[in-house]
């Protein structure tokens, strides 16, 4: 599993589940990398963690002091076309709400 064990990982998911901050998305990454270990034992907890972290650092000296529309604009060419990201549906009809 890449450095650590599964019991350290539902230590850390417990701990992690306990101090969650209500509107703060980034409190639940270190969550989504503990589920995302346990759910697949071949990745490595802390390669995970050190690639976000350059991910968000990459972001973050993207996108400082850009308004609304550039922010858009630069997030949609950093992810599809820097990164090559991919949109997956998989059904192609999309229902709009009414």
């Amino acid at each position: 599993m890449g450095g650590i064990t599964t019991e350290s990982l539902w230590d850390r998911l417990k701990i992690d589940l306990s101090s969650i901050e209500d509107g703060d998305i980034t409190s639940l990454l270190p969550t989504f990398s503990s589920l995302n270990c346990l759910l697949d034992p071949s990745i490595d907890y802390y390669k995970l963690q050190k690639s976000i972290n350059f991910l968000n650092f990459e972001l973050l000296s993207l996108t400082e002091e850009q308004d609304q529309i550039s922010l858009v604009s630069t997030l949609n060419n950093y992810f599809f076309n820097e990164k090559a990201f991919t949109t997956c549906v998989e059904n192609s009809e999309i229902h709009l709400p009414l």
